[in-house]
Order: C-alpha cells, then sequence, then structure tokens
C-alpha cells in the first residue's frame, strides 16, 4: 500500500523519448547531466542535443557505484541519469544504494532512474517509486524488454506533477499509436504470462 502523488506519462519509442524530453526540459548549455561509465548511451546523445556536457561516473565492475557519482557532482549538475538494472551490463545495486544517492543528492539536482529492465529485478520496487513523491525524483520503463512489445515502442515514467509538466511541453502529443496503446494495456493486464 503506497500512495503517490505522481503523474503517469506514456511515450512512443520506448522510454527514449522520456529520457530526452526530460534531459531537454531540465538541461542547457553550460549544465551537466551526470550518468556513469557503461549507461545506456542514449542519455548522452540526449544532452548533446541540449548542449550540456554528459559526465561519465566510474563504475566499478561494470556496476553502478553511488560513491563515484556522488564524488563526479558538480555545482553545474542538473540530472544524475542511473541505470538500475544496468542497461547494457545487467548488474544492479541494491535499493538501499539509490536511497542513499538520492538522499546526498541537492534537491535541485533530479535524479533519472531508468529501470527499463526493473521486471528482471527481484527487489520491492515500492521504495523507489516512492522517491518520485519527493518532487526530485523520476523513475522510468518500458514495455520493450520483459513485455516483448520492443516493436510497439510503448514507455511511461512515474514524474512528480512538477516534472511531469515540464516534460509534457517537450513532447510530440501524438506519438503512441492506437494499435501500441491496446498492445500495451493487454501486456501489462496479463501479469502472469509476463512473469
Amino acid at each position: 500500500g503506497y500512495v503517490f502523488v505522481v503523474d503517469l506519462i506514456l511515450c512512443g519509442a520506448g522510454s527514449m523519448d522520456l529520457i530526452s524530453c526530460t534531459i531537454a526540459a531540465f538541461a542547457g548549455r553550460g549544465d551537466e547531466v551526470l550518468g556513469t561509465s557503461y549507461a545506456y548511451n542514449f542519455a548522452a546523445s540526449a544532452a548533446a542535443r541540449v548542449g550540456a556536457a554528459y559526465i561519465k561516473a566510474a563504475e566499478h565492475d561494470f556496476t553502478v557505484s553511488t560513491d563515484s557519482i556522488l564524488a563526479a557532482v558538480t555545482p553545474a549538475t542538473r540530472i544524475v541519469f542511473v541505470c538500475n538494472p544496468g542497461n547494457p551490463t545487467g548488474t544492479g545495486i541494491r535499493n538501499a544504494e539509490l536511497l542513499r544517492l538520492r538522499a546526498a543528492l541537492a534537491q535541485d539536482v533530479l535524479l533519472v532512474i531508468d529501470q527499463a529492465y526493473g521486471e528482471f529485478d527481484d527487489q520491492d520496487p515500492g521504495p523507489i517509486f516512492a522517491l518520485v513523491a519527493r518532487g526530485d525524483t523520476v523513475v522510468l520503463r518500458t514495455l520493450s524488454k520483459a513485455y516483448g512489445l520492443a516493436g510497439a515502442r510503448v514507455g511511461w515514467g512515474v514524474f512528480p506533477p512538477s516534472v511531469a509538466a515540464e516534460v509534457r511541453k517537450m513532447q510530440n502529443s501524438n506519438q503512441v499509436t492506437m494499435a501500441s496503446l491496446a498492445m500495451a494495456v493487454a501486456a501489462v493486464e496479463d501479469q502472469a504470462y509476463m512473469r
């Protein structure tokens, strides 16, 4: 039983559009987007499109390091982008490390947790989704992986309302087709098949 005051956004292009729109809404020239050595590289491309620098914090054994991320934060850091489980490494960190990271970051630094492979993680996702209610964290998911709907290109994210309002300004309003939406609804309603 969690209760959240958050917004859910659906998007086309898996979660790629949400990554791109979030970075465009909250970073620009002179800003930094901080990722990790082996994180999904699309975040670097999205940062480059808006003129923000993409900085890579070191990973240890292909695994995200909270300490490395915190050591790489500067006054120019606007977004910290973390893939957990890692994409493409498949490694993961415990929820406690993500909670520690969020607690140590300044409130004006947006934490984006990309959980494209979240269904393959045995941890309870509740504590990570609960971070969104703080107003400074976004959690992204996709139906492209565990649900097998890569061709449908449907991603989703959980956003604080104020963040969602800015991200929606960057989105194409006609991006999820009716066929893709029908497939997404059917897939989500059949959790037994997905498992």
